[in-house]
């Protein structure tokens, strides 16, 4: 196919199936007895047809058509009775004249012959990869090796082309040629590849892919996003006589967790404040077993020991007081394990997922895995014999599944987040934390608060 072929066969290949009797008949069945719309249709098909005459005549005298914002414009017209056939991509068809209008101004000196050579390159069409890159253009060397093209009309074709996006006339031609055969409305997403490789598979195409696109800078990756910065609730208990001040570090890691969306990096920021208050806590401990007198060796070095140890004891050691009854008469506790049996309760998510989600997590004691059915039927004294440390064991899982990627480890990644995994984390977990950790700042308490603002190492 030579270079006037390829930019304008697409197009003329579209309007002609556009206008064919099966499809005229399709619309016409749809509206049957509207007059007003089976009337825009006639219209729409003898401007079309006036249109493909004058776009051959150009073609056969190897000069560019001159009138495709006219075309552009009818077709965006009229989208909605285009869409009713099957024959052709209206999607396909648009970017296609928003592709030939780059050529305007260099038309005349594009030569008849090949400029490109379009055999030599391979178009993947059925890519179930999620990449979230509307388009990606590398040119390769002088003879085009390793050049690709991708496009993804997943959120349309408007921004497919920016304004200062300069695209090579052979690429544009490249991409022209290929759109000849390709249907947007089937196959959203299209990469055309030339390969040193005779037979390249797609997985292999697309990981080329990802790679150019990191190098460039960018990401492709979907991202779970969750909106969950509304804390009103705690507001009433805000006192201005107390002294919030001795929490600067810790509201600066809340204004983080309100400042991100991305659900893995809220997690994330949220966890931190229970790293936080889990080495505070000794910390406190120590201070009001002392009443503010001085601190000797000893009292550090017992200190040191608290905080000495394995950060799973930890944060199970901190749990095992926020909810318990000593504080706020195990009032968390019993949210957190009505909360969890309210995630099937209210259908937020079925009792399959919540178990598939805690095997993913690493939920699993002695070979035996932690189910719903198991946490819902806890007796009271086993939510609160048992429940503090699952909710410990869970909160660490999901921080060590976001920053542990090894090979024999379950990784929790954008690209792998599954739905229960979101439901779980955004619906039950989050919530628990937010509620326990605010609820620890805003109320004094004898956990995190200290009740001195300095450590006494001597007598005055």
């Amino acid at each position: 196919m030579n270079n006037t072929n390829a930019i304008y066969q697409s197009i003329i290949n579209s309007i002609e199936r556009l206008t064919s009797q099966e499809s005229i008949t399709t619309i016409e069945e749809i509206y049957n007895d509207d007059e007003v719309n089976l009337a825009k249709l006639y219209d729409l098909e003898e401007s079309l047809t006036n249109i493909l005459g004058e776009i051959n005549s150009y073609k056969e005298a190897n000069a560019f058509f001159d009138n495709f914002s006219e075309l552009y414009d009818l077709l965006s017209k009229n989208a909605e009775i285009i869409n009713h056939q099957s024959n052709i991509s209206l999607k396909s068809l648009m970017y296609a004249i928003k592709l030939v209008r780059l050529l305007e101004n260099s038309f005349e000196t594009i030569p008849e012959e090949d400029i490109i050579p379009f055999s030599e390159f391979t178009k993947f069409d059925e890519i179930p990869h999620f990449i979230k890159s509307q388009f990606y253009l590398y040119t390769g060397n002088e003879d085009y090796e390793n050049a690709m093209v991708f496009i993804n009309t997943e959120d349309g074709i408007d921004n497919l082309i920016q304004s200062n996006e300069e695209i090579p006339d052979s690429f544009v031609i490249l991409i022209l040629n290929f759109l000849a055969n390709h249907n947007f409305e089937q196959n959203k997403k299209l990469l055309i590849i030339k390969s040193p490789e005779t037979e390249i598979t797609i997985n292999k195409a697309i990981s080329a892919l990802k790679l150019h696109l990191v190098c460039s800078g960018d990401s492709y990756h979907k991202i779970e996003t969750t909106q969950r910065n509304n804390l009103n609730k705690f507001k009433e208990t805000i006192s201005l006589s107390k002294n919030y001040n001795q929490f600067d570090d810790s509201l600066m890691i809340l204004s983080e967790y309100n400042s991100r969306n991305e659900l893995l990096n809220k997690y994330l920021s949220i966890y931190h404040l229970v790293e936080n208050f889990m080495c505070r806590f000794p910390l406190v401990r120590l201070q009001n077993n002392n009443n503010g007198n001085m601190f000797s060796i000893r009292n550090f070095r017992d200190m040191y020991d608290d905080l000495d140890g394995k950060e799973i004891t930890m944060i199970r050691n901190f749990f095992k007081v926020i909810f318990s009854e000593n504080y706020r008469s195990s009032y968390f506790l019993n949210i957190a394990h009505d909360k969890f049996k309210n995630l099937v309760n209210n259908s937020i998510m079925t009792e399959p997922d919540i178990d598939d989600a805690l095997i993913k997590l690493g939920m699993i004691n002695k070979g035996i895995a932690l189910t719903y059915d198991t946490v819902s039927n806890y007796s009271a004294g086993q939510v609160r014999s048992e429940l503090p440390q699952k909710l410990a064991d869970m909160v660490y899982g999901i921080r060590n599944s976001i920053v542990h990627n090894k090979e024999t480890e379950f990784h929790l990644s954008h690209e792998y987040m599954e739905p229960c995994i979101y439901d779980l984390i955004n619906s039950y977990v989050l919530d628990i934390l937010e509620l326990v950790l605010l609820d620890l700042i805003c109320n004094e308490n004898d956990i995190i608060w200290y009740s001195y603002s300095r450590i006494k190492l001597f007598e005055d």
